[in-house]
């Protein structure tokens, strides 16, 4: 172990793969408006961007209840966005939305699982 490690200034990545699948969702999401026709900049940009911070944080931590749900509810809001942005008429934004969000929340799902399990 370093002396930095020691001094607690050492990160450690524990890079799970569900860390960095959320990761490279986040980034498609927030860049998905320059090649989705329909797909409402707000909406993608903001969600993409908290998405991959979100992953960004789980990269560095150690599974944890607080980053399991917080992923859980912008799987859910990245869901319902064509709805609550008025765009789930346009197919493509629609649906990269939605499997964004189904996949945000799952994998949320596991980390509260693992967390769970990690604490227990």
């Amino acid at each position: 172990m370093s002396s930095h490690a020691a001094a607690g200034s050492h990160i450690e990545a524990k890079a799970s793969w569900r860390d960095w699948v959320t990761l490279i969702v986040g980034a498609y999401v927030a860049l998905a408006t320059i090649w989705t026709a329909g797909a409402s900049a707000g909406w993608f940009i903001t969600l993409g961007v908290l998405m991959f911070a979100l992953a960004f944080w789980g990269l560095f931590s150690e599974p944890n209840q607080g980053y399991a749900w917080s992923l859980i509810v912008i799987g859910v809001v990245t869901f319902i966005a064509p709805w609550l942005g008025a765009f789930a008429a346009a197919a493509a934004a629609g649906w990269t939305m939605w499997i964004a969000g189904i996949i945000a929340a799952v994998l949320g799902g596991i980390e509260v699982y693992l967390a769970g399990k990690a604490t227990a």
